[in-house]
């Protein structure tokens, strides 16, 4: 049952990092994303908005994707490359945390 439960979390997390992936390489090259010193960019996204780092991945091409969220639900999807800098790769409202293996 756990394994089953960590299974399905372990494919939905693929399926989100491949979203990020697909916005990634659709958005980069038009510039519109925020980018900067993943320091600062962790350090204002936690003054600003009190988001602070729920979960992160390798991604196959050597990106660190993170996604922060915020006590008002608030969240922001970070791409990390492996210079230290980082894009915002999408944020949005509604966060929640569910446990792993819930029914869609």
């Amino acid at each position: 049952m756990l394994a089953d439960a960590l299974r399905m979390f372990f494919y939905l997390f693929l399926a989100l990092v491949a979203v990020m992936a697909s916005i990634y390489a659709w958005a980069a090259p038009a510039g519109h994303f925020q980018c900067g010193p993943r320091a600062g960019m962790l350090a204002a996204l936690a003054a600003q908005h009190g988001e602070l780092r729920t979960a992160r991945g390798t991604m196959p091409n050597g990106l660190l994707l993170e996604v922060l969220a915020g006590p008002a639900g608030n969240w922001t999807v970070i791409l990390a490359q492996p210079d230290g800098s980082v894009c915002i790769g999408a944020f949005g409202d509604a966060w929640t945390e569910e446990r792993c293996g819930r029914p869609a």
